[in-house]
This record gives structure tokens, C-alpha cells and sequence, in this order.
């Protein structure tokens, strides 16, 4: 049986091709692999610019490797599989694409991680307008039910606002959430609070 279509069959055969994956990439200290269900994450580190690129041409012939043995294909569509690097002074050095085997990686300055969008200079900019957003859509929808004159009251506008906002507020804001980023959130719970 192809273990392609063993997959569909049964869920555990996933565990053979994953477990596999660190034990190629992870030969040397600077390279970390992550992983949360399908999702992964590699992180190369080094001293400077040159040793992050060699350590990175190794994890991509090693994941070449990978994806040959098990007959997998990465998603290489921008948004899928992205290279971002962060604190890199000369950002003109950095090649603007990467391959893995035949398969073009773009760089990128931002990208989505189990969430949370990462920007290469780690200000969260972006993820805070995004969760704003969400927020304000939030905030408007329930508007649609409710309102001072009409509705529910208010400690129970408080209470669904409290229970929508938080979830998605609070989902990974140990590593985002700073005063710089928060003052339109802070500005749009005072509002909804009132």
C-alpha cells in the first residue's frame, strides 16, 4: 500500500513521516525544528549573516532529502512556506528566494505563525492592527442585536464582549502584547465597555 494513501486511511501513520523530519534536520545546534499538528517551523541561528545561510542550505537539502524519501511535496505558495529573517543589519545580503530541491521559497518581512504574525524587526505592528480588526467585527456584529435603547443590558453586552474579545485577544499576548501596540485596542475596549 502507498503510504500517501495510508494516511488518508489512518491518522497515527502521520507520526512515521513527522518523527522523521527532526532527526534529519536537527544534526547540528544551530538548527531547531518545531511542530504542532501539520504546521512546522525550522529556526536557524548563528553569529552572523553567512553562518545562518550555510546552516539554511543545509536544513533545505536536508527537507529535499525528506520530502524525496517519503514522497511529500511542500507547499511552496507565498503564505504556506516563507523565509523571514530576523535582526539582520544588512538585509541586502539576504537572497530574496531559496529553493528546496526544484521548489522556490520566497523571503518575506512578515509571516504567519500558528496565529500570530511576525514581522522581521519583532514589533507585532501588523498582528495588533490584525486583531484590531477583528475586534471592530467583532464589535459591530453585536452591535447589530443590541443597543442602549433595545437589547440585551448592558452587563450582558459586557459579558459576550468580554467573551469574544478575549479569545482572541489574549491568544498568544505574552509574546506580542506591549503598550506600544495596544493603544487602538485599549481606545476600542473603552469604547465597548461603556
Amino acid at each position: 500500500m502507498d503510504c500517501r494513501r495510508a494516511l488518508c486511511y489512518h491518522p497515527s501513520y502521520f507520526k512515521f513521516f513527522i518523527h522523521d523530519i527532526e532527526a534529519m534536520c536537527q544534526l547540528y545546534d544551530q538548527i531547531k525544528v518545531f511542530k504542532f499538528a501539520d504546521d512546522g517551523t525550522v529556526k536557524v541561528t548563528g553569529n552572523n549573516l553567512e553562518e545562518c545561510l550555510f546552516y539554511l542550505t543545509l536544513t533545505m537539502g536536508s527537507i529535499s532529502d525528506w520530502t524525496s524519501c517519503w514522497r511529500m511535496v511542500i507547499n511552496c505558495e507565498p503564505n504556506k512556506t516563507e523565509i523571514i529573517c530576523f535582526n539582520t543589519y544588512d538585509q541586502a545580503s539576504v537572497p530574496k528566494t531559496f529553493l528546496i530541491g526544484n521548489r522556490e521559497i520566497q523571503l518575506t518581512g512578515k509571516t504567519k505563525v500558528l496565529g500570530v504574525i511576525l514581522d522581521s524587526k519583532l514589533t507585532y505592528k501588523d498582528h495588533s492592527k490584525y486583531i484590531h480588526d477583528k475586534l471592530v467585527y467583532r464589535w459591530v456584529c453585536m452591535s447589530r442585536y443590541s443597543n442602549r435603547n433595545w437589547g440585551m443590558n448592558q452587563a450582558v453586552i459586557v459579558r459576550i464582549a468580554k467573551t469574544l474579545f478575549f479569545s482572541s485577544l489574549f491568544y498568544g499576548s505574552i509574546i506580542w502584547m506591549k503598550n506600544s501596540n495596544m493603544a487602538d485596542i485599549n481606545s476600542l475596549w473603552y469604547r465597548v465597555s461603556k
